[in-house]
């Protein structure tokens, strides 16, 4: 009796590793996918609302 509980959480916890790291595989993935469309944006959106290069932080004179 005490084998087969051994057994099962032995089971339950390699599954639930292996889920944890395809997850968490899979997360950073998207991640990064998404975090490169939107930096883009963000970077242009901080430029035009402080008037200051998001990249070298010198300010930038506005027509």
């Amino acid at each position: 009796m005490l084998e087969k509980i051994i057994i099962i959480f032995i089971s339950v916890n390699t599954i639930f590793l292996l889920g944890y790291a395809l997850g968490r595989r899979i997360g950073k993935a998207q991640g990064e996918k998404i975090g490169y469309q939107e930096s883009k944006t963000v970077l242009r959106m901080k430029a035009n609302m402080f008037s200051q290069c998001p990249i070298c932080n010198q300010y930038v004179k506005k027509l």
